[in-house]
């Protein structure tokens, strides 16, 4: 609906940005995620590796450890009508990775978009420590780095979602920042979606 749409293209706004001013904690380089891997024992909840890109390229190749994510399925229910106050559907879907609020989340993928709108959502349903592998797939496979299609051992977990309502604005929070002229609205989608010449 067009709420969710809006909200969700604000937030990806401020995700690009804080990319771009790279702030401590957000991206993680490939030697930092090697020497944490390298640190962790057989069995270790604490860190997660999460991989965003299709379930065939997860098959084919993978980090040590990382589970997979499904982009599309967390992007229609957060596009779904009061998706992103699902308690229950998030807490079935985080839950099943081995994730809680207090897991250390490193996210990477072959694209850009995907890597963030987990990031965010993560970070919106209340997950304390998320980044992202600077270079995502790309920059770990240059890098000689370990790959596996070995699937992980992983125990679902309750994963109770503590929604962070500052990181979403909704149809009346922008009607009413516009009113009143307290905020800017970017659009990110593409130059014919924003003329109107394709549909979205």
């Amino acid at each position: 609906n067009r709420t969710t749409i809006i909200s969700l293209l604000i937030a990806f706004c401020v995700v690009s940005t804080a990319i771009a001013d790279n702030p401590e904690g957000l991206l993680v380089s490939v030697d930092e995620l090697k020497t944490k891997l390298g640190e962790s024992q057989p069995g270790d909840s604490n860190v997660r590796l999460v991989d965003v890109r299709p379930r065939d390229a997860y098959d084919a190749g993978h980090l040590p450890k990382a589970v997979h994510v499904d982009v599309n399925d967390w992007k229609s229910l957060g596009l779904s009508e009061g998706g992103l106050h699902n308690k229950s559907a998030w807490s079935d879907r985080v839950g099943t990775l081995g994730v809680t609020t207090d897991t250390a989340v490193i996210i990477y993928g072959g694209h850009p978009t995907s890597a963030t709108r987990v990031w965010w959502t993560l970070k919106y349903l209340g997950v304390k420590q998320v980044a992202i592998l600077d270079g995502g797939w790309t920059a770990w496979t240059q890098a000689d780095a370990p790959v596996t299609q070995d699937p992980p051992h992983v125990s679902t977990v309750e994963f109770t979602p503590d929604f962070q309502e500052n990181r979403l604005a909704e149809m009346g929070d922008v009607q009413s920042m516009l009113k009143k002229k307290t905020a800017t609205v970017i659009d990110t989608r593409s130059t014919a979606e924003y003329t109107g010449t394709r549909g979205p």
